[in-house]
């Protein structure tokens, strides 16, 4: 013997079967948020705390120098900032036989740094924003 169902039936066991399974899918997600939302986090406070420790004392502090003297005349235009460590074979100054060569001499500089800088700016990408004024 077969059972048969007429489409009244089929509507309503269709209907049974999806509530059924609605209420089991609403069950599982409500309780896993629960069971994790109870003490399988743990956590610990944290917070910043700076320390600074100092020393003080008095001391001397003994350079190195020598004048460097130059048989030269002329304008001279140094080229180590003061308190620059210099090695030996380093450029520390420039002598110009004029005003006009020392001028000319800075001019080349600046213009040197100005290229250097300008090549920086054409290696960033077009899209990102460029600070021009420094």
């Amino acid at each position: 013997m077969r059972f048969r169902l007429n489409e009244a039936q089929k509507k309503m066991l269709r209907r049974t079967g999806i509530t059924i399974l609605s209420l089991f899918m609403i069950f599982y997600v409500v309780y896993n948020v629960t069971r994790t939302g109870i003490d399988s986090i743990q956590t610990v406070t944290a917070f910043e705390k700076t320390v600074s420790r100092s020393v003080r004392g008095k001391g001397y502090f003994v350079r190195n120098e020598s004048l460097i003297l130059s048989a030269e005349g002329g304008v001279v235009i140094p080229m180590a900032v003061d308190g620059k460590k210099v090695s030996k074979g380093d450029i520390v100054a420039m002598a110009f036989n004029s005003e006009e060569g020392a001028a000319a001499y800075s001019r080349l500089v600046k213009l040197e740094q100005e290229r250097e800088r300008y090549e920086k700016l054409s290696m960033v990408s077009p899209s990102s924003s460029i600070d021009t004024a420094s």
